[in-house]
């Protein structure tokens, strides 16, 4: 009995469980109908925003200016006139009259050479002279006696002819042996040195007794007058100035500068630069040779072309470049910079005044990108 009712019970155990997997068939059902309404109606709701694929960029115009370069630059003082001055023979130094710091007028004895070859030159021109002169007297008076007799026909013409001819040439000896004599007289007198001008013995070179060559410095002599500045520039920026332009020059307590004049521009050489002097306009009575001035110079300006510096990028890595915008498009430029003047940089590159080029938006920007100009 027990094993039939077991048999006759498990059925009826079935049929009471059916209620409940009815209910859990119908929770899956909804489940799934409720995730299929959600996902129609995210394919149907409106479409999320997309990025713009276009940079956006701010742009600026290239502009051109021309304005002049100041260039302040350290100098000293000079005499305009200078000279380092020697005999023009060899010899012994006999006297230096001078001293270091002395002041002397134009023409002044300043040393004596002696040189034994140069009075006896003298002192024979002198009897030379003397002897032709004698000669040309004789031979005047010869002339005028002859003339005579030849004028009563008692002497030959060819007579008369040839005293007159020995007359002229005693007449080219004289003149002759006077350039020698002035010759001899220049020479014994450049045993003297003489100051050329009025100033001050700056320095000595040779003290007396000392054996001197021809054309040696023996001193130097710098005039106490007008006063010049004297400056080294580049070959660039002196090929800029010209001869008779302005400049200013200030000095150490000073207010207002002095100005001067550009009086010479030399030719820079190979490794050397260009030198420049400067004349001093009406300079103040305490300014002296050897003081330090500044000096101010302006140079005529040059057509450059110039950018906002947000324009530039990689300033300090050497390879600077710049985005020209041209048809909607970014055209990257290689540049290379200038000086920087009020936030603007000069650059020197393919690019025109009027140009624009970007100056915000620019940092990841590819070449030849397109981009968008915002107004």
């Amino acid at each position: 009995m027990p094993a039939s009712a077991s048999k006759v019970d498990r059925p009826t155990s079935l049929l009471s469980s059916w209620p409940v997997l009815l209910i859990i068939g119908s929770l899956l059902v909804g489940s799934l109908a409720a995730v299929a309404m959600v996902v129609k109606a995210h394919n149907s709701g409106p479409a999320w925003p997309q990025p713009d694929p276009v940079r956006v960029v701010r742009v600026a115009a290239v502009s051109e200016s021309s304005e002049p370069e100041r260039l302040r630059l350290p100098g000293l003082l000079r005499a305009s006139d200078q000279a380092e001055l020697g005999f023009l023979h060899a010899g012994h130094l006999a006297e230096r009259r001078v001293r270091r710091g002395q002041t002397v007028v134009a023409g002044e004895v300043l040393a004596l050479l002696h040189n034994p070859a140069l009075s006896p030159g003298l002192s024979a021109a002198e009897a030379r002279l003397a002897e032709v002169t004698t000669q040309l007297d004789q031979a005047e008076r010869e002339l005028v006696r002859i003339t005579d007799l030849h004028r009563r026909n008692l002497v030959a013409t060819e007579e008369l002819e040839r005293i007159r001819a020995r007359r002229d040439g005693y007449r080219q000896n004289v003149e002759q042996a006077r350039a020698q004599q002035l010759e001899a007289s220049e020479q014994l007198a450049e045993a003297s040195l003489r100051a050329p001008f009025a100033g001050i013995v700056t320095d000595i070179h040779v003290e007396p007794g000392e054996f001197i060559a021809a054309g040696q410095p023996v001193l130097a002599l710098a005039g106490n007058g007008a006063l010049e500045v004297e400056l080294d520039l580049g070959p660039g920026r002196a090929a800029r100035l010209q001869t008779g332009q302005l400049a200013q020059v200030s000095g150490p307590m000073d207010l207002a500068p002095i100005p001067a004049q550009v009086i010479e521009v030399g030719l820079a050489r190979p490794g050397l630069p260009a030198r420049v002097r400067l004349a001093l306009i009406d300079p103040p009575p305490n300014w002296l040779p050897g003081m330090g001035v500044q000096v101010e110079l302006e140079f005529p300006g040059q057509h450059q072309l110039s950018v906002p510096l947000a324009a530039v990028l990689d300033p300090g890595a050497g390879s600077a470049r710049i985005f020209r915008i041209e048809d909607q498009r970014a055209i990257l430029v290689p540049v290379a910079l200038g000086p920087v003047r009020g936030g603007r940089v000069v650059i020197d590159g393919p690019v025109a005044a009027g140009d624009p080029v970007a100056i915000a938006g620019h940092g990841q920007l590819l070449d030849d990108e397109r981009v968008r100009v915002l107004p």
